[in-house]
């Protein structure tokens, strides 16, 4: 069986994402009908389950419409290498990275969608870098803000799980994809 074409995996993107952005607003419609009568687990578990609705919704987004490229060159250069470096460190980024290799790019097939080892390769992975990055930045704020939302409300172990959720969700794959690039940048320029 052929893989899906390139139309169809865009259209099929676009219909998750509505669906992700449908639930988001059942769910917020909800709450504000059962003002105050949620109890804390619950509220808890409607958190991270916002939180992965918003980022599948605008991950999947961003795959049909990559708006990455729209952003100038200057947003995604990493200045400092050795600083990146070390916001590695503190952050346990390697540790986070090393858990999403075992869990999720553990099999040869996404590894090798998302970087094919060559030389051309490199310039794909940049590409891929930037739009991962860009998805994640735009959940991060949507989650933030509907977070800022549910506290407002009241709703403070939602708006808790959502922000612990948006943390490991959307703030630890920014930093990945930004020390990615720290290091993948010296090589784009002596490929150039």
């Amino acid at each position: 069986m052929s893989p899906p074409s390139s139309a169809l995996r865009r259209a099929a993107y676009a219909a998750v994402c509505v669906v992700m952005a449908g639930f988001t607003g059942r769910l917020l419609s909800a709450l504000a009908a059962h003002e105050g009568s949620v109890d804390a687990l619950r509220q808890a578990g409607f958190g991270v389950a916002l939180a992965f609705a918003i980022t599948g919704g605008v991950g999947f987004g961003t795959y049909v419409a990559p708006v990455h490229r729209l952003v100038p060159d200057a947003y995604y250069a990493v200045r400092d290498r050795q600083r990146m470096e070390r916001l590695a460190t503190w952050t346990g980024l390697r540790g986070f990275r090393a858990a999403l290799l075992r869990v999720f790019w553990g099999r040869a097939g996404p590894k090798e969608r998302f970087f094919d080892g060559s030389r051309r390769g490199l310039e794909a992975l940049d590409d891929r870098t930037r739009l991962a990055e860009l998805g994640h930045l735009a959940s991060a704020v949507l989650v933030a803000l509907a977070t800022g939302w549910l506290a407002w409300r009241g709703y403070g172990a939602m708006a808790g799980s959502a922000t612990l959720t948006n943390v490991f969700l959307n703030g630890y794959p920014i930093l990945l994809q930004r020390w990615h690039r720290a290091r993948l940048t010296p090589l784009l320029r002596r490929r150039r």
